[in-house]
């Protein structure tokens, strides 16, 4: 008995992490933070803010705003309690990965932990966050390779740019010292070992990164530079698909999107004609190209597009609905992941949601709802520009005005209808909405009855995060 409670006690009287959701929010060009009650956290009174990431938050002053972009002035921390636990004085920081921050001492970059301390010394001309151990960074001649958190070179810094490394492989670059045709810089990716080893010299115009075991790998194409072609490389280099088509994407469920340029069909006002259809694995074609557009599978299905690939268009509606000019727009279906049609080309616009569910738009007439995979309505066809908000929650503004919102559920239920709010966030997250109104000039909260939860009295509200106090 007491061996147990020897055992319990010291769980039950350690401190446990109490999470807090916090939103950074802009006030006559100050920002700050607010958690959900509006309480202001982090005072708002920095030119600038980063994101949280392991529990502190990078803070600006002196910042000004030039084509849209902050730049300028020094950087330092502030914890959840609205404390400058480390100084604002350096010219540039990165947020902490792995207990480290990268920050820059004038023109060299360096780490600091936690505690304000400078780990590793500022003397890299560039620097990454450290992943998995392992931070890319970059010698005074600019070749980069690969820190320890110690800030030894665990693989010598070689190359001309390096990628963070994904499950034990690292994408790396080497500059070519001759240009193309039109006398812009080229050069080549390969892959490294986390050993420094190569796995694949440099030979590739890009690699992607791996999923289902293969990554997408660009070549030079017969026609000139600005034309590639795109295979596929298993994770010892090999070229397991060749490269032989004009697009691709990568892999997902099984299945990759391919694109093939159709010689007979006539010739866009910019770029090719192109169909597409999927593969396996193998490099097995699974749909032959034929669609003007796909997208990538999600589980079991994939939306495809037949008709115009161009995405601007008109619909021309009477009265009751109808659409005139159908035959002049795309038309969308469902495929599984052997090609079959599970809805078939009756739709304008599809688009695959969570829960097995569809944003959907008739192809004859207007109006968007909500489908299942089977083709039965969730919800009906009466809304203008209805947009998923997770969580089973739809937002639709009626198409009228920019400041009209109403808010329903997967079962029909309806939520709040305002008409002073505007959405265009158009997200749900920890209980709330961002809206905005005067103009769209104000931000606040609501939640799910419409009422205010944080008043509109800020010019921006942004970056809802989970913040470990």
């Amino acid at each position: 008995m007491w061996y147990f409670l020897f055992i319990l006690l010291p769980l039950l009287l350690s401190p446990v992490a109490n999470p807090l959701i916090l939103a950074s929010v802009e006030q006559h060009e100050k920002h700050g933070c607010i958690d959900l009650q509006g309480q202001v956290v982090i005072p708002i009174a920095y030119d600038d803010l980063g994101v949280w990431q392991e529990g502190l938050l990078a803070v600006n002053r002196g910042a000004k705003t030039k084509n849209f972009l902050k730049r300028g002035g020094p950087w330092g921390f502030c914890n959840p309690q609205g404390q400058e636990v480390i100084p604002i004085r350096y010219e540039e920081v990165y947020g902490f990965c792995e207990g480290l921050a990268a920050v820059r001492i004038g023109k060299k970059w360096g780490f600091i932990n936690p505690q304000g301390e400078l780990i590793i010394p500022a003397q890299f001309r560039a620097v990454g966050s450290f992943h998995n151990g392992l931070s890319a960074a970059a010698n005074a001649t600019g070749k980069w390779g690969y820190l320890t958190n110690k800030g030894q070179w665990h693989i010598a810094p070689a190359y001309d740019t390096v990628l963070p490394f994904e499950d034990g492989l690292a994408r790396v670059y080497r500059r070519l010292t001759k240009r193309n045709e039109y006398g812009e810089e080229e050069g080549l990716y390969g892959l490294i070992n986390r050993q420094g080893e190569p796995v694949l010299e440099p030979c590739y115009h890009s690699i992607g990164s791996f999923h289902d075991g293969l990554a997408r790998v660009e070549v030079a194409g017969s026609e000139s530079s600005v034309y590639t072609k795109y295979g596929y490389i298993n994770r010892q280099g090999e070229l397991a698909i060749p490269a032989i088509y004009d697009r691709a994407e990568d892999f997902s469920s099984g299945r990759a999107a391919v694109g093939m340029v159709d010689p007979q069909a006539p010739k866009p006002s910019f770029g090719r004609a192109l169909h597409y259809g999927y593969i396996d694995e193998t490099g097995r074609q699974i749909v032959p190209p034929q669609y003007s557009r796909v997208t990538s599978f999600t589980g079991a299905y994939a939306v495809v597009e037949r008709g115009p690939q161009v995405r601007v268009y008109f619909l021309e509606t009477d009265s009751t609905g109808q659409i005139h000019n159908a035959d002049q727009l795309p038309a969308a279906a469902l495929l599984d992941r052997q090609g079959n049609r599970v809805l078939d080309f009756d739709y304008r616009h599809l688009n695959l949601l969570e829960g097995g569910l569809l944003l959907a738009s008739r192809r004859t007439l207007s109006g968007m709802g909500v489908i299942t995979i089977a083709g039965e309505v969730v919800l009906p066809f009466e809304y203008v520009n209805l947009k998923y908000l997770g969580h089973d929650l739809f937002m639709d503004n009626n198409g009228t005005v920019d400041e009209e919102v109403l808010v329903v559920n997967r079962h029909q239920h309806l939520l709040f209808h305002r008409q002073d709010v505007g959405m265009p966030a158009g997200k749900y997250e920890f209980g709330v909405f961002h809206v905005r109104t005067e103009g769209l000039r104000k931000s606040g909260l609501v939640d799910t009855t419409g009422r205010w939860v944080v008043p509109p009295i800020y010019d921006r509200i942004s970056s809802l995060q989970e913040v470990i106090n």
